[in-house]
């Protein structure tokens, strides 16, 4: 596949509209957190993302399974 198309000025606006677009989403993103915290500061809503606490663990996945042995493979 030949790419006798791009030249230096498609390829310059290519990249200019990557970093458009990319600083774009940046703003947008800053915009948006910037808002929740102003929502959450006219709310009164100033506690801290829930997490477990001392009392409450996380539960264990793994409790029933097996240990590994490498006896039990078998080869070809």
């Amino acid at each position: 596949m030949e790419f006798n198309f791009m030249k230096p000025g498609i390829w310059d606006g290519l990249v200019l509209a990557t970093i458009f677009v990319g600083l774009a989403l940046a703003i947008l993103r800053l915009y948006a957190d910037w808002m929740l915290h102003q929502h959450r500061q006219t709310q009164g809503d100033t506690q801290a993302p829930v997490s477990l606490g001392d009392s409450e663990q996380a539960p264990n996945l793994i409790e029933n399974v097996e240990p590994f042995d490498p006896d039990q493979i078998q080869g070809e």
